[in-house]
């Protein structure tokens, strides 16, 4: 399947109000739910590397969703999704072991544009880290011109995947490579 977005982080303050405003003058409420997104990636982040993400996201009422998404240019990419019935430590992906890296959970509000797409107001929480980003969600049947104005919403906006795994690369360096586990609580207890 093939996603059409823009994105942009913005402040808190400025993201606050920006949802006051849309609220007040959407013809509907914004549909809120809360999702959690566990990332999965060689220990090496080489998929990162290769702009590839594989995710199992966690939805409130919804069964666990698998999937690989491939970014391309101006803010089009591919996904595909894959069947998940639990939430595994290890995923094999074309021949290679993935670990779970950890999560990112994201308070969602979602406001339909009529003939245009979703914009949502995503708070997303992950590895100590808060940010509040602003994306817009092209619908598959918005005519190419809408498409055309997602550039310059983009921002040079990196995706979620992209900013958790930078966070997660500083926490390494600045830990150490036995630190990955006793972040995520997997590590081995050892008393003193």
């Amino acid at each position: 399947m093939r996603e059409r977005e823009g994105k942009r982080l913005v402040p808190k303050e400025e993201f606050e109000a920006l949802l006051h405003v849309v609220s007040c003058l959407a013809l509907s409420a914004g549909e809120q739910r809360l999702q959690i997104n566990h990332y999965y990636d060689t220990i090496d982040h080489g998929l990162g590397k290769e702009g590839v993400c594989v995710r199992i996201r966690q939805t409130e009422g919804r069964p666990l969703a698998g999937t690989v998404k491939k970014h391309g240019k101006s803010g089009i990419s591919e996904e595909s999704s894959f069947r998940v019935e639990r939430l595994p430590r290890f995923i094999t992906y074309k021949n290679r072991l993935l670990h779970r890296l950890g999560a990112l959970t994201t308070q969602r509000t979602n406001f339909r544009i009529e003939r245009l797409g979703v914009l949502s107001f995503d708070r997303n929480f992950y590895l100590g880290t808060a940010d509040y980003e602003i994306e817009l969600e092209l619908y598959p049947d918005t005519p190419e011109d809408g498409a055309g104005r997602l550039p310059a919403l983009c921002g040079g906006t990196a995706d979620k995947y992209t900013r958790f795994l930078s966070v997660l690369e500083r926490f390494e360096q600045l830990c150490g490579s036995d630190a990955d586990a006793d972040a995520f609580g997997e590590g081995e207890k050892t008393e003193n």
